[in-house]
């Protein structure tokens, strides 16, 4: 019975660090993108001064996991449209980091919204 259990539990193990990095992802991903939705809001409806201003607000509203994310606010050109991407490396979400080692890349959550006219 000892001896299974030794063999099996490694296997019990990897899969349950995957399930919560998985499930941190999707935490992860999900709140930039409501920070990324409130922002662009908030641009169309001219509550910031600048870009820069609704830049560090995404920054700072984005709180999931302490990770540093990096916030992007811009007028798209194309029917007065704002648009804000939030972005944080993939090395630093999730709890084992495997998601660093098999996608290394970036995490964005990125959204469009009409400027309400004034």
């Amino acid at each position: 019975m000892t001896v299974e259990y030794v063999l099996w539990l490694p296997l019990f193990v990897a899969i349950l660090m995957l399930v919560v990095d998985v499930s941190l992802l999707f935490l992860t991903h999900a709140n930039m993108y409501d920070v990324a939705r409130d922002t662009s809001r908030r641009t169309a409806l001219g509550e910031f001064a600048n870009f820069s201003a609704a830049e560090t607000y995404a920054e700072t509203h984005a709180l999931v996991g302490g990770h540093t994310y990096t916030a992007d606010v811009d007028y798209t050109g194309i029917g007065e449209e704002v648009y804000t991407e939030v972005s944080v490396p993939m090395a630093d979400v999730g709890f084992s980091r495997i998601f660093a080692v098999v996608f290394n890349g970036t995490l964005r959550a990125r959204v469009t919204q009409r400027v309400e006219p004034s």
